[in-house]
């Protein structure tokens, strides 16, 4: 029987390092085995909140408390507090190739991510299907300044040794484990306040959208791509991650682990300019007055056979504009979608003039009747 081990991190009170502290990562943690418990059969959960959360602790309990699945298990560590990052050090730049590090920070110091990373992939090689969600700033990097609070630390000077003394590469080889990041790795991330709640947006989104969405069914692929719509309603200015991005590997699992469905060439969302589909002129598409002719099909669900058509209204580099035809998706959710029609450039047709001999002149006469009747210019005899 699967079993879920989860490791729930929030931490509002970084007193401990002088530093900052927020007010939504203890209700990110508390939400997060809300759902848990509502949705996942028996998980084992083991929660590290505020001083307690330190680097050491972080550390065993992914050792420890995740390291306990095997084959068929789920490990989930979800941490939402702030992230930091600093410049890398000649060494780290052989991995680094942004020549900077990324770093969660736990209640007494940072947990850098090239560890973090190793030590996920350790539980991942036993086996288990390994799955992380980082809801700190820089999280896209293997780990919150604008209408919301930052989940932001500048570096303290001190952390750059601890960080070199820490930095491995983890196994050379291995199954690995999935990421779900609240933002870039250049990026910050945002907590605000949600029904009298402060919590981070990204577990706002994403708890969200598992809601709405159908939960542990649902493939990853399609759960950060509502998450990203819900992200960019809110109007803060992060980007969610999910790596790898694969098709047919981890991120076609079911969330939580499962096996790999097979992967929709592209979705429909509902983001910041209306109704779009993840796919663009760099995918091929034309752009500009002939865009008006591509068209794409939601795939119908379970015991349905209708497919409901999408026509674009303006192709971007990475995504296309589309209007539903004669019906009203909802924007909560996300769709798998195919292409069904693809605009391409207005086409001439030339027939050259041909030298007949008399007795074709009756073959001729009845293919200028066709050509008239289809609208083609037909040649002249000569």
């Amino acid at each position: 029987m699967r079993t879920v081990f989860a490791l729930l991190v929030g931490i509002n009170d970084y007193s401990a390092l002088g530093r900052a502290s927020l007010q939504g990562c203890v209700n990110d943690a508390a939400a997060a085995e809300h759902w848990l418990d509502a949705k996942v059969t028996e998980p084992v959960v083991r929660t590290l909140l505020d001083t307690d959360a330190t680097v050491r602790a972080v550390t065993d309990g992914i050792r420890g408390h995740l390291g306990q699945a095997g084959p068929q298990d789920t490990a989930l560590l979800w941490f939402s507090g702030h992230g930091t990052e600093f410049d890398a050090t000649a060494e780290q730049l052989k991995v680094e190739s942004t020549g900077r590090c990324q770093a969660l920070v736990c209640a007494d110091g940072p947990l850098p991510n090239k560890e973090l990373g190793a030590l996920l992939d350790e539980v991942a090689a036993r086996g288990a299907h390994v799955v992380a969600v980082l809801d700190c700033c820089f999280s896209g990097g293997a780990t919150r300044d604008a209408e919301g609070s930052a989940r932001l630390l500048p570096p303290d000077p001190s952390w750059v040794a601890l960080a070199t003394a820490r930095d491995v590469t983890g196994p050379a080889a291995g199954p690995g484990h999935v990421l779900l990041a609240a933002s870039r790795l250049n990026q910050p991330a945002f907590e605000d306040w949600f029904d009298g709640r402060s919590h981070g947006v990204f577990t706002h989104a994403l708890l969200g959208a598992l809601g709405e969405q159908g939960g542990p069914e649902l493939s990853y692929r399609r759960l950060m791509a509502a998450v990203q719509c819900r992200v960019q309603g809110s109007g803060e200015r992060q980007h969610p991650v999910l790596l790898p991005l694969e098709a047919g590997g981890p991120a076609d699992r079911p969330f939580l682990g499962g096996a790999v469905r097979a992967p929709s060439p592209h979705l429909l969302r509902h983001g910041a300019s209306g109704w779009e589909v993840d796919c663009g002129t760099v995918h091929g598409l034309r752009g500009g007055p002939d865009a008006g002719g591509t068209e794409f099909s939601v795939e119908p669900g379970p015991g349905s056979q209708d497919r409901h058509l999408l026509t674009a209204r303006e192709v971007r580099v990475d995504r296309t504009l589309v209007e539903p035809s004669g019906w009203s998706p909802d924007p909560a959710l996300s769709y798998p979608v195919t292409l069904s029609a693809l605009a391409l450039p207005p086409a001439s047709v030339l027939v050259e003039a041909l030298v007949l001999q008399p007795q074709l002149w009756g073959v001729a006469s009845a293919f200028v009747v066709a050509a008239a009747g289809a609208g083609l210019a037909a040649p002249s005899p000569v």
